[in-house]
């Protein structure tokens, strides 16, 4: 069971403070949304915690192991990233891209195994891509791309899922598809999932924890139920939010 804390998180962003005084426990089993503005440094903070960027102060912790101490292989055995926007830089095909992703736990002597094989079969058919498996990433669409993408990191195996707005470039269908699946990963797996949405209503349905980053750096962090009000919503993404219509769980900005 791996746990990803933080102790004192500063991030900046040049002179700009992105996130300050940060202490973040993220445990096995729990699902967190990460909610704010463009900007705000919700990509920042997934890249830190993933050990891709230095922190301008503070410290990132896996377990009892400061994260920088560990090699990249290490990381990747047990934290992964699905970026914002995926990028495919050479013309493989599906099934090879996503195999790629077993690397952080295989040996070059062992690398292509039959059971690294079942992990990426099993990895498309979830994201119902294993009918594509030797089509051509280029062929694919935008969506399928990203339905690649978390192939891919489903494929990785990691324990800690980080999320850079997972929906994006994704159908309603599978929008809902791939929040289930991040769901029963943390169920049935202990996996712990942590995404950044920009989609309150989902947050409100697929998130039990969440972490608002407001423009000036602070942070609040909580249930869900103690984090989704009007107040803090409305002073997150400045503007009025309110349930529309009045108690229900959907939640509807209003520009004044």
């Amino acid at each position: 069971m791996m746990r990803l804390c933080t102790q004192e998180l500063t991030l900046k962003a040049g002179e700009k403070k992105l996130v300050t005084n940060l202490n973040l426990d993220l445990k096995p089993g729990e699902v967190w949304g990460i909610l704010g503005q463009n900007g705000s440094g919700k990509s920042s903070l997934l890249k830190a915690l993933a050990g891709l960027i230095t922190p301008a102060f503070g410290s990132i912790w896996l377990n009892e192991v400061n994260l920088p101490g560990l090699s990249r292989k290490v990381i990747a055995q047990h934290i992964g990233l699905l970026f914002q926007e995926s990028h495919f830089s050479f013309p493989q095909t599906v099934f090879e891209y996503c195999l790629a992703a077993r690397y952080p736990h295989s040996s070059y002597l062992d690398k292509n195994n039959w059971q690294d094989k079942r992990i990426v079969l099993r990895a498309l058919k979830k994201m119902a891509l294993d009918t594509y498996q030797y089509h051509r990433i280029d062929t694919l669409s935008g969506g399928e791309k990203k339905r690649l993408a978390i192939a891919s990191l489903l494929a990785q195996t990691p324990s800690i899922y980080l999320l850079d707005e997972p929906t994006n470039h994704l159908d309603l269908k599978h929008q809902i598809h791939c929040l289930h699946l991040m769901r029963e990963l943390a169920i049935t797996q202990s996996a712990c999932i942590v995404m950044a949405l920009h989609d309150v209503n989902l947050a409100q349905r697929f998130c039990d924890h969440l972490l608002l980053l407001f423009p000036d750096g602070t942070t609040k962090q909580g249930t869900r139920d103690d984090m989704l009000t009007t107040a803090h919503l409305s002073a997150l993404y400045q503007c009025e939010i309110m349930t529309h219509p009045p108690k229900t769980p959907f939640w509807q900005a209003v520009l004044l």
